[in-house]
């Protein structure tokens, strides 16, 4: 795996991880003043969520390194491989 690829990979990785934490935790607020959105939380924790995409992105980046550098793992061994 190439620097690269490795990058693109933990990039994509860590919004899939970071969208999937959004709405843990999240309430809408109770008093919303004019011009607000009702759904939007009053509250959003943004530090623990993004600390928490970084760690899970991180572990399951390094599965995914670990995969392709050192187990046998390849393309060919996907049943999709050949199709697309």
């Amino acid at each position: 795996m190439s620097w690269f690829t490795g990058s693109v990979t933990y990039f994509l990785l860590w919004w899939l991880v970071f969208f999937i934490c959004l709405p843990f935790g999240a309430a809408p607020a109770k008093n919303v003043p004019p011009g607000f959105d009702t759904s939007a939380p009053e509250n959003p924790r943004l530090w623990p969520k993004i600390i928490l995409s970084s760690i899970v992105a991180t572990l399951m980046w390094g599965a995914i390194y670990w995969l392709v550098k050192y187990s046998s793992v390849t393309l060919e061994d996907l049943p999709f491989y050949g199709i697309i």
